[in-house]
């Protein structure tokens, strides 16, 4: 289901902005996963710790891969703005829409933030049924400045309060 950015805000538990410091691939219950361990620099919406691991599956373990489509990939290093929802009681958090909630910020040559969302891995089923600024390909067609997506997710919160 496509998402937009006020469905994204509702739908999360949790809002942070930070940085990805280590991630782990292991084998859960038959299948690999990947846990990023993510040190919470803002946190938007709810209670967040200062660190907080966001899994996602897929990965590769001694060799073997598996790969999840659509799904977020967090990188050692990445700065992140994720849209979280915890999906059971084992303290871990989950991407809403998958790939869909999670962006990446990265600095211009400027030093402006910019934050990206890659969702060219997940299909939506109806053409023009895409999520923000998202075209037929999957491709965001430009990354919006950091502070103004600060803005229209405050503004959203507010409106859900």
């Amino acid at each position: 289901v496509p998402l937009d950015l006020k469905q994204l805000v509702v739908g999360a538990e949790r809002i942070v902005h930070g940085k990805v410091i280590a991630t782990e691939v292991y084998w859960l219950n038959g299948r690999i996963v990947t846990d990023a361990k993510v040190l919470v620099e803002e946190t938007v919406k709810g209670d967040a710790e200062k660190l907080i691991i966001v899994r996602r599956l897929g990965g590769v373990v001694d060799g073997i891969g598996q790969k999840t489509w659509g799904s977020a990939t967090l990188d050692l290093g990445e700065e992140v703005l994720v849209f979280l929802e915890q999906r059971n009681q084992s303290g871990v958090w989950h991407p809403v829409g998958m790939a869909q909630g999670k962006f990446s910020v990265t600095k211009t040559a400027t030093g402006e933030k910019r934050a990206l969302r890659d969702v060219r891995e997940i299909a939506f089923r109806r053409e023009g049924a895409l999520p923000l600024n998202v075209d037929r390909h999957g491709v965001i067609s430009g990354a919006r400045r950091l502070g103004d997506l600060m803005k229209d997710i405050e503004a959203h919160l507010k409106g859900t309060r």
